[in-house]
């Protein structure tokens, strides 16, 4: 498989299993952020990222959709505007970037 068919699947797992622990009642407005980051952490990324250590030959343009997926989800989670500063959403849930999570998984691996 290439590298964006790898990425599109990471999209939908990382969209469809964040909205559905969203409709099951576990709403930003009504638990804590970083209890949802804890949950985000353990359960979505996980899922989302499940074979990360064998996509050896990613691109930055091909992580730039899940980049952007990853950082809209976290902002959901801050209850921050879409238009929040990427770096103070970060900070704020003390995250990495899609990037850098990536990486992790492939140096874990190895």
């Amino acid at each position: 498989m290439s590298s964006s068919v790898l990425d599109d699947e990471a999209i939908k797992k990382l969209r469809g299993t964040l909205g559905s622990i969203l409709s099951s009642g576990l709403t930003p407005g009504e638990i804590n952020p970083l209890t949802l980051k804890k949950i985000y952490c353990s359960v979505v990324i996980p899922k989302a990222c499940f074979g990360a250590q064998q996509w050896s030959n990613c691109s930055k343009a091909d992580l730039k959709g899940l980049e952007k997926v990853h950082m809209k989800s976290l902002k959901q989670i801050a209850t921050l505007s879409p238009y929040c500063n990427t770096i103070f959403t970060l900070v704020l849930l003390d995250m990495d970037s899609a990037e850098d999570l990536m990486d992790f998984y492939k140096l874990q691996f190895l």
